[in-house]
């Protein structure tokens, strides 16, 4: 549902009726685009997990979009300021890699941390380059939860 607050333009998405909504895209006039959601954990065996492919995946939408509003849309040229977080951390666990566990579906040891924030530069909007952004945040969620995905 996209409308306009005091900050700039805001797109959510409703929760029932509740006055949280689920997620929202806030477009700030600085140029600063936020996109934030409540949805990136799950019930799992008594645990509340991240599923590290949907965030993977779902960073990866959300980024190549902002950073189309941003240069076709805004007209802002890179380098672009990236940051990437999570709250709400504490005692929740996150999926780990198929290749670090003989067990499908395995999840991680609760993280001990409540938030984690990642900045990091994007020079090149180049696909490659946007992936090792998010693969950059990922392998420190995966660091809080103390699991090594270094490659083999």
């Amino acid at each position: 549902m996209p409308a306009r607050n005091r900050f700039g333009a805001i797109s959510y998405e409703p929760h029932g009726t509740s006055t949280t909504p689920t997620a929202f895209t806030q477009l700030f006039r600085n140029g600063e685009i936020w996109g934030v959601s409540r949805e990136f954990t799950a019930q799992y065996e008594g645990s509340l997990v991240v599923p590290m492919v949907n965030v993977k995946n779902i960073f990866g939408r959300v980024l190549a979009n902002f950073i189309q509003v941003a240069g076709e849309d805004l007209g802002i040229a890179p380098p672009y300021q990236i940051e990437m977080g999570a709250v709400g951390l504490r005692d929740v666990c996150v999926s780990l890699p198929r290749n670090r566990s003989p067990w499908p579906n395995a999840v991680s040891e609760p993280i001990y941390e409540n938030q984690l924030s990642v900045r990091l530069v994007l020079n090149d909007t180049g696909i490659p380059s946007q992936k090792g952004l998010i693969e950059e945040f990922l392998r420190k969620l995966y660091d809080l939860a103390a699991v090594d995905v270094a490659p083999d």
